[in-house]
């Protein structure tokens, strides 16, 4: 059986994925990601820290053994927000082609929202869940967000928006507890950044959230004691749920949020911004709730190969 290796390096987290291929169904052997906050000082700086280079790389290190430890021979990397805006990319680019002879497709927000939103649909029609009626699927990274519309595995209209948790953390959230005044210049600035979607139009269609800022939520409103992706695919948030976690977090430290129950302690400074995104999110787009899938970018990016693999 045909086994395939994706890596998706993001603004906050390295993560990879190894899937056997049956020619119907990709089923995933090994999923890991790392918090390496690629993007660490980005927002200020516009280039990427050499700090956060050497994490990354570690990451990628790590992520290339696994994957080669389970015959992978051809790994697919994509590089997301970090690397598309940083004026100094090229640089962490070259150092993992020199380093481990891995060739880094740094894609569009547009490509990146497209992988996201296959790695839905086809995932889900795996599972046996009806492809007809209309979705829309958020993915929301360290450095954007991505909103992609669509029905069964066609895209209908997708964008890619500078709304990242841990660009607008360091941005807006400086307090630890984070002052009343910061959370709402965050969400102001959430709102403004959101006005360029069509508002109110989440009748009649499937929300679904993906990426760690979404499957953290999911996690936390379970209090698990640690992640069951089934209990994650079985989760629905709605907006209640989501304003008492931000009234949790919002309430709390950076060290007293690692305690909660759910929440992977790397995520715990910029997890209110994520939960802020998928609230104000919700709103604007007229969704009471969304499910929530543990299908990604890196996914996406292994249908992408077999696609090319098959052509």
């Amino acid at each position: 059986m045909p086994r395939h290796a994706a890596i998706d390096i993001g603004t906050n987290t390295v993560l990879l994925c190894v899937a056997d291929w049956d020619g119907r169904r990709l089923e995933p052997l090994l999923d890991r990601s790392v918090i390496a906050r690629l993007g660490e000082g980005l927002e200020a700086s516009g280039v990427l820290r050499e700090e956060a280079m050497v994490r990354a790389l570690e990451a990628l290190d790590a992520h290339l053994k696994a994957a080669r430890a389970e015959g992978c021979e051809v790994v697919a990397a994509i590089g997301t927000a970090a690397l598309r805006d940083a004026g100094n990319a090229d640089q962490f680019v070259a150092e993992a082609k020199q380093r481990f002879g891995l060739e880094i497709e740094v894609i569009s927000g547009e490509e990146e929202a497209r992988l996201a939103f296959m790695a839905v649909a086809r995932g889900r029609e795996e599972e046996g869940v009806p492809a007809a009626g209309r979705r829309l699927v958020m993915d929301i990274g360290g450095g954007s967000t991505e909103f992609i519309q669509g029905e069964g595995q066609s895209v209908r209209a997708l964008r890619s928006l500078p709304l990242g948790s841990v660009r607008l953390t360091e941005r807006f959230l400086r307090g630890d507890p984070v002052k009343p005044g910061e959370l709402a210049a965050l969400r102001e600035a959430v709102r403004e950044g959101l006005a360029v979607l069509p508002a109110g139009e989440g009748g009649g269609a499937e929300m679904v959230g993906v990426a760690g800022t979404n499957t953290t939520l999911a996690a936390m409103k379970r209090r698990l004691p640690r992640y069951d992706a089934a209990a994650i695919r079985k989760t629905r948030l709605t907006r209640v749920d989501l304003d008492a976690l931000i009234g949790i977090l919002a309430e709390r430290t950076v060290a007293e949020r690692r305690q909660l129950p759910g929440l992977e302690p790397g995520r715990a400074d910029v997890i209110l911004a994520g939960a802020v995104i998928a609230r104000e999110a919700m709103g604007h787009l007229g969704f009471e709730e969304m499910g929530v899938s543990d299908r990604g970018v890196r996914h996406g990016a292994i249908y992408r190969l077999l696609e090319r693999l098959q052509a």
